[in-house]
This record gives C-alpha cells, sequence and structure tokens, in this order.
C-alpha cells in the first residue's frame, strides 16, 4: 500500500512528537529526581560531622566488644528518626561495618569501598555529589556524608551517613506513582497531542497546493490543459507550480508543432507523390504509344509525342532538382557561403536574362536600382536562385501587356529587394501559405503556370538563411509584390 505525502508526513509528525514527549517526560522525571537529591545533599552534607561532635562510639561494650552497640544504636535510631532518609553506620579505618541500626537481613555488604570516603575528606568544598557504597544496596551508588572519629588523636574509624536509604527509596518510589505525577502525564500528554492537531491540520494545508500540482500533472498526462497554478500557491511551491506551467505550456506549444510537422510532412508525401506520378506517368503514356504505333505514326505525330515526353522528364528532372535543394538548405549543417558583392551588377544580370522571355510574352520588365548601392554581404549563387523564382514567377503569372518591376532601394539596415507585378494577385486566405512547400494558388492562369510547388518554399529558405524575412503584399487591382531586406557588408554611404 502507497502511503500519500500527507500521510506519511503526519506519521512523521506524530513519531516524532511521541520521541519528544517520551524524552521530555524521563528528562523531567530526571531532573526532578536529581535536583530533589542535590537539595537533600546540601541540607545533610555535615550531618556525620555534627553526630560525630558528640560520639564517643570506641567505649568498650558488653563482654569485651570494642563498641557500645546499644548505645550507639539508640543513637543511630533517634538520628533516622529524626531524619527516616539517612542511615547511620561505623566505620572502622578499613571500611568494615562496626555497627548500624537496621533490621537483620537488610544489610547486606560488612565493608564499604573507602575510595570515595577519601575523596570526600580530602575535597570537602567539591562542588560535586559524593556518592559510595550502599550496604543495603550494593547495585546503587548512593550520595554519603562522612566524619573522622579519633580517638586520643589518632584515627579510630569513621562515621558514615547514607543520604537517601531505604525510606527514601519507598517515598521517592511513592511520589513516582502520585496523582500529581499522573496529572503531570496527562497534561503533557495532552499538549503534545493538541500539538499532533495543530501539527496535522498545518501539514494539510501545506500539502492541499501540492496535491493540486498533481492532479493538474495528472491532468497533463491524460492530454488536458492543466488550470491556473500559481494564484494560492506560496513561496517555493508557486514557485514549482510556475515551472510546470512554463514547462506544460513549452510541452504543449511543441507537441502542437509536432502535429503540424506530422500534417506537413504527409501533405509533402502526398504532394510529392502526385507530383512524381503525374510526370511519370506521362512519359509512360508517350513511350507506350511510340512503341505500340511506331510504323503506323507519322513523322511529325512521332515527333511530337517525343517532344512531350522530353517536357514531362525536364519537368521531372527540376522537380527532382528542386526537391534535393530545398533539403539541402534545410539541413541544419549547411551553411551559406558568404562573401561582399554588388548586388547592384547580380540585379542588371539575372534581368537581362529574363528579359528576352519577358518580351516574348509581351511583358515590359525592368530594373530600378537607387544610385550608388553599397555592397551587400551573402552567397551570391542562393541570392540568384531566389531572385531567379521570383521573377520567373512574376513572368509568369503576368499576362501580357502587364509590367514586372526589380527594385534596389537602401533602407535602414541594410539594401531593400522588391519584386512587383500587375498580375490578377494572390487571394488573401491563400498568403499565410503561400510558401509551404508544393502549395499552389488554385486560381484561373496559376492552375497551368507549370511551377513545382517549391519555388517561393526555396527562396523563404535562402532569405531565411540570410536573416532576413521575406514578406508579400497583394491587391488583385495593383498585382504582387515580394520583397526583403540584405545586411550591407560596409557602411552606407551618406
Amino acid at each position: 500500500m502507497r502511503l500519500s505525502l500527507r500521510t506519511r508526513l503526519t506519521a512523521v509528525l506524530l513519531l516524532s512528537f511521541l520521541v519528544i514527549g517520551g524524552m521530555l517526560f524521563w528528562g523531567i522525571l530526571r531532573g526532578s529526581r536529581l535536583y530533589f537529591e542535590e537539595v537533600h545533599y546540601k541540607l545533610n552534607r555535615d550531618v556525620a560531622t555534627h553526630v560525630a561532635a558528640s560520639l564517643q562510639p570506641f567505649s568498650r561494650g558488653a563482654q569485651g566488644d570494642p563498641v557500645d552497640r546499644e548505645v550507639l544504636g539508640a543513637l543511630f535510631m533517634k538520628v533516622m528518626h529524626i531524619n527516616p532518609s539517612l542511615e547511620v553506620y561505623l566505620l572502622d579505618p578499613s571500611g568494615e561495618i562496626l555497627a548500624f541500626d537496621a533490621p537483620p537481613g537488610h544489610v547486606k555488604l560488612d565493608r564499604v569501598d573507602m575510595e570515595p570516603i577519601r575523596e570526600a575528606l580530602e575535597h570537602p568544598d567539591s562542588e560535586g555529589i559524593p556518592r559510595g557504597t550502599d550496604p543495603r544496596n550494593p547495585e546503587l551508588a548512593k550520595p554519603f556524608s562522612v566524619a573522622e572519629l579519633r580517638e586520643d588523636g589518632r584515627l579510630g574509624g569513621y562515621l558514615y551517613v547514607v543520604l537517601g536509604g531505604e525510606a527514601h527509596e519507598r517515598i521517592a518510589t511513592a511520589l513516582g506513582e502520585s496523582a500529581l505525577l499522573r496529572g503531570s502525564l496527562v497534561y503533557l500528554l495532552g499538549s503534545l497531542l493538541l500539538a499532533a492537531g495543530i501539527g496535522t491540520l498545518g501539514i494539510a494545508l501545506l500539502v492541499r497546493p501540492l496535491r493540486r500540482l498533481r492532479d493538474a500533472m495528472n491532468a497533463f498526462e491524460e492530454g488536458q490543459r492543466p488550470p491556473n497554478l500559481v494564484a494560492g500557491s506560496p513561496g517555493e511551491v508557486g514557485e514549482l507550480a510556475a515551472a510546470f506551467e512554463s514547462m506544460a505550456g513549452r510541452i504543449a506549444s511543441q507537441l502542437q508543432e509536432l502535429h503540424e510537422n506530422d500534417r506537413r510532412r504527409r501533405e509533402f508525401v502526398a504532394n510529392v507523390s502526385h507530383d512524381l506520378r503525374t510526370p511519370t506517368a506521362a512519359i509512360q503514356g508517350y513511350l507506350e504509344t511510340l512503341m505500340l504505333r511506331w510504323k503506323r505514326l507519322e513523322g511529325e505525330e512521332r515527333e511530337r509525342f517525343l517532344a512531350s515526353a522530353f517536357r514531362q522528364a525536364e519537368r521531372l528532372g527540376k522537380l527532382v532538382d528542386e526537391l534535393f535543394e530545398l533539403t539541402r538548405l534545410e539541413a541544419h549543417e549547411f551553411r551559406p557561403q558568404r562573401e561582399s558583392f554588388s548586388l547592384a551588377e547580380l540585379v542588371q544580370d539575372i534581368t537581362a536574362k529574363f528579359h528576352l522571355p519577358a518580351e516574348q510574352k509581351g511583358i515590359r520588365l525592368r530594373a530600378e536600382i537607387d544610385y550608388d548601392i553599397p555592397p551587400v554581404l551573402g552567397d551570391i549563387a542562393l541570392l540568384e536562385r531566389a531572385l531567379d523564382n521570383l521573377i520567373d514567377n512574376a513572368i509568369r503569372y503576368t499576362r501580357p501587356g502587364g509590367d514586372v518591376r526589380v527594385s534596389l532601394r537602401q533602407v535602414a539596415g541594410g539594401v531593400g529587394v522588391s519584386i512587383s507585378d500587375s498580375g490578377p494577385g494572390i487571394p488573401g486566405p491563400a498568403l499565410p501559405r503561400l510558401f509551404d512547400r508544393f502549395y499552389r494558388v488554385e486560381r484561373g492562369a496559376r492552375e497551368d503556370a507549370g511551377g513545382t510547388g517549391l519555388g517561393l518554399a526555396i527562396t523563404k529558405r535562402i532569405v531565411d538563411l540570410h536573416e532576413g524575412s521575406i514578406q508579400v503584399r497583394s491587391d488583385p487591382a495593383e498585382g504582387t509584390t515580394f520583397s526583403f531586406v540584405l545586411a550591407t557588408s560596409a557602411p552606407a554611404a551618406g
């Protein structure tokens, strides 16, 4: 089972509160015990000295006993009645227990460790609490008070008082089970539960924007447009939502572009198939006719069939050449071979080349070039191809008696080039697709214009490679104008 982020965070929070609460409760108990122990020690640290001042423990007892146990027992009992938390022992110089007051079986040791006693006597003003052997509970080291007992100037033994004996332990255990402690525990648990509830609510509020972001991602994965996530998403979550929206927008745009490219690819393949099939079928038809009817055909008819097949072969060759050229220009690794040259001279040469075809069609072709046009920076062969395509189109679609004009003008940023004709113009809906591959405007004379539908696509790509942008303006009453700007290779004169 996969837990949600909210559930995991809530579980971590509750576990943290339980651990912190347990450590806090243990710390309170231990701190209270140490505090009580320190207070108890400081109040009774000199009790052994006070008792030893009035004690003569080494008086002979009954039957030659070195100490008077009856007197000592009564004294020890009196002291322990006054302060039940004390346990008093008489030790000899080696730490052996000589006398005490306790029921039989309660004292489990017959001597104590002397090292803590010597340390306490050597450093009486130490801030620490000395801990020594508890004869009744050997497993625990207890705070103690100790005083030397001297007789005739020599050390006779020690008065050893354990601060916190059995009675003290019973009282401390009882306090640990008291109603006050239970109430404190209930209060602590209640506080922890309240804090956990507030923390859980806070986690829910913090996780809500993340859940909205998750839902938006799931919706985007299913192809739906994600909603606006930035509003109501503060801080880092808002930044994450903004980044996701930006990424989703880019991905959607790229997907749309991919779909459009796929549509164009399919259309391109269909157009190529159609345009290749048409001349191929015509060539095959002419050749089959010649093969089947060669002897029955007159010489004139044979020449006509051969000429028609040759024209179709030329058209097929031109289409293949332009396909290869467009593919080469659209390759990412292709770079134009730029150099500085006179665009005015190139335009004059090209118009001279088209002068005869234009004259044969009854069209006036002229070049209008500003004085002192500066050199431009570009690929001569590519720009010649672009101008060839535009002038050839203008002549092809202009009716006899019309005009075709090629203009060069100095403009801001370079040299402006425009090719205008007085033809029938291009319908407005066709303008956005005019530079698409294989797109032809099917209107009037344009249907039989004889183009491949690749010339303008090649021209646009050539202008793009020169960091330019080709523009088209068309009016049925005035004709069509194509224009673009080429960068100069030197500052314009002026």
